[in-house]
C-alpha cells in the first residue's frame, strides 16, 4: 500500500508540478501587486505580468471578465487544485510514515499552519 501512496504521490506531484510553479509565481507577483497600478502612477506593469495575473486569476489573456475565459483551463486549475490537495495529503502522511522523530512533524505542520494566521493579523 505504501508503495502504491509513493508513486501515486510522485505522478501527482509531477504532473501538476508545472502549474503550481506558475500559479506560484504568479500568485507572488500579485501579491505585490505589480499587475495592478496604483490609480494617479506613473508606473506601468510589464505586459508579461499582466499576461500571467489574467490567466492565474479569469483563465484568459485579455479582455473583460466575461470574454475570452476558457472553460478547459479553469477545469484543468480544478483538477490540478485537488491534485495539490491530494498530493499534500500523501505527503504528510508519508511524512509521518518515515520520520522517526514525529514532534517535528507535528511542530511543522503547527508552523505552516500558526505562522500564515499569526502574520494576518500582525
Amino acid at each position: 500500500m505504501l508503495r502504491t501512496i509513493r508513486k501515486v504521490h510522485l505522478y501527482l506531484g509531477t504532473a501538476f508540478a508545472p502549474l503550481v510553479i506558475f500559479l506560484a509565481f504568479s500568485g507572488a507577483l500579485q501579491t505585490f501587486e505589480l499587475h495592478d497600478p496604483p490609480k494617479d502612477s506613473a508606473f506601468k506593469p510589464h505586459a508579461w505580468i499582466m499576461t500571467l495575473a489574467q490567466i492565474h486569476k479569469n483563465q484568459r489573456t485579455e479582455g473583460p471578465p466575461t470574454k475570452r475565459h476558457s472553460v478547459m483551463l479553469r477545469w484543468f486549475f480544478v483538477i490540478a487544485s485537488t491534485g495539490l490537495i491530494v498530493t499534500s495529503f500523501l505527503g504528510i502522511y508519508m511524512a509521518f510514515k518515515y520520520s522517526k522523530r514525529h514532534a517535528l512533524v507535528y511542530l511543522s505542520l503547527a508552523l505552516g499552519i500558526g505562522l500564515p494566521i499569526l502574520f494576518l493579523y500582525l
